[in-house]
């Protein structure tokens, strides 16, 4: 039987052509690897979505509306002052200084019993915090109260003088009733749909404002992504912040004591007691082969970035800087502009969706002080704040057009008393506001006053004393009969 024992070099060459082998496996996975790679690249060159394609606009939307999400937008509005000013400050500056009722029927007297009767209970400040919530919500209501059963309709005929209150209420506290219901659950009382003057936000398209059972939508919706690169940015900045200056120790034999059992602990106290040295001394002791750096982040460029994103809030609320941030116009700009633009945005988006609700509660506080309704109208106090002398210039005209008014005798004087009272012209109250004068008193002149002009005389008197002129030179001259 023939030996099977290999020499040497039969074994050397065996070894040599595994080697071989396996370099050549390598170098073969290596081009593989390689081509799959650069395919695959190629591939998702070739498949890029162009600046046409409907992918971007598929994945930049938030398919479920935030308006549903009633537990996050409360404590967004309950943590963030600035969403709070978002949602608070347009309603606020639209009733800002009250409203301006006239009336043909009412007195200036009456108008004010009926401003002090809503001042008193609140009416106003129940309508705004109504529309707040609606903001906010997507939808709220006023519960009217006048002492009746909630559960019967409203009837204006029953309703007493002196009892009016109102209460907000936003639209989930209705139990999820849809705003066109017939009734509502406050809290486990039914409420007949005629006591709830309802406010329904934002309106929403058709297939959303199914979802929104006829509700409207939350302020916050436009905003959301733009409110989300504002608190990313702000929480970037502030972790870079506290790690804005880092200390750097490098202490031999590091790993090794941490190996050891009490190496931690050691670390720790070496640390804490260098650190104290440092802060204390104003000077830093260290081994001699051990190492002290400090470490600085730069800022450059985050204000620029925190500012772009401010600016997106801003302008998917149509709110000025000044409004939401408190930050200044800058250079030549003074910011009339800017106020102009959001005053222009409390006119369409506030006050004109609010006018129903106004009215009705107007109808209602009629009911409350006079027990019947007179024809009575309002509008909102100028959103323009002016200065001193503008306001101060604006007086004058309006005293010098009732004046004129006055002298033409197109207005009396008890009419002229109480529009100088109204527009605060005239603090006190003055005989001619309490009808105690004549409707138009002629004014007497200066001899008059002082005594040196005899007493008016009448139309006859008057031509009777007048003295009779000479006649002409011509008439003279030929004896003509003077008539």
């Amino acid at each position: 039987m023939a030996s099977t024992k290999k020499s040497p070099l039969e074994l050397e060459n065996a070894v040599l052509r595994g080697r071989v082998e396996h370099l050549r496996e390598i170098v073969y996975l290596k081009k593989a690897q390689l081509t799959n790679s650069l395919t695959g690249l190629a591939g998702s060159m070739m498949h890029q979505d162009n600046i046409s394609s409907l992918i971007p606009l598929f994945s930049s939307n938030l398919y479920s509306p935030l308006t549903l999400n009633y537990t996050l937008l409360t404590y967004m509005y309950k943590t963030h002052g600035v969403l709070q000013t978002m949602i608070d400050e347009p309603v606020l500056d639209a009733f800002r200084e009250g409203l301006e009722l006239q009336s043909l029927e009412l007195s200036a007297e009456n108008i004010g019993e009926l401003e002090d009767f809503a001042e008193e209970k609140g009416i106003w400040e129940t309508v705004k915090q109504v529309l707040i919530w609606g903001r906010l919500y997507g939808g709220a209501g006023a519960i009217i109260n006048v002492g009746q059963d909630w559960e019967r309709p409203f009837v204006e005929a029953d309703m007493c003088q002196g009892e009016l209150e109102l209460y907000d209420a936003d639209r989930w506290e209705f139990s999820g009733a849809m705003r066109s219901a017939k009734e509502f659950l406050f809290y486990g009382k039914k409420l007949d749909a005629s006591r709830v003057l309802t406010f329904g936000g934002k309106r929403a398209p058709r297939i959303i404002r199914a979802q929104l059972s006829g509700w409207g939508m939350s302020e916050m919706e436009r905003a959301v992504e733009d409110f989300n690169m504002w608190l990313r940015g702000r929480n970037v900045l502030y972790e870079i912040l506290d790690e804005a200056k880092i200390d750097v120790y490098k202490i031999k034999d590091y790993a090794a004591t941490l190996a050891t059992a009490d190496g931690e602990g050691l670390i720790r106290a070496r640390i804490a007691a260098t650190n104290q040295i440092k802060n204390f001394h104003n000077a830093l002791i260290l081994d001699k082969e051990d190492e002290y750096e400090v470490q600085a982040n730069s800022f450059s460029g985050m204000a620029e970035v925190m500012r772009e994103n401010r600016f997106g809030i801003a302008s998917a609320l149509r709110m000025p800087m000044t409004k939401i941030f408190g930050m200044s116009a800058a250079g030549f700009n003074a910011g009339d502009d800017d106020l102009e633009n959001y005053n222009a945005m409390i006119t369409s988006q506030v006050r004109e969706p609010a006018k129903p609700i106004v009215r009705k509660v107007l109808r209602l506080l009629q009911l409350a002080v006079f027990g019947k309704v007179y024809d009575i109208s309002f509008k909102f106090k100028p959103l323009r704040i002016i200065g001193a002398v503008e306001e101060e210039t604006i007086k004058s005209s309006k005293q010098a057009r009732y004046v004129a008014l006055y002298s033409a005798q197109l207005l009396d004087a008890k009419e002229i008393g109480e529009l100088l009272h109204k527009d605060n012209l005239v603090s006190i109250q003055t005989k001619a506001q309490q009808g105690l004068l004549p409707p138009h008193v002629t004014a007497p002149s200066t001899g008059q006053m002082f005594g040196d002009a005899p007493e008016p005389q009448s139309e006859a008197e008057r031509l009777e004393a007048a003295p009779v002129p000479p006649p002409p030179p011509a008439a003279m001259e030929t004896g003509e009969a003077q008539p």
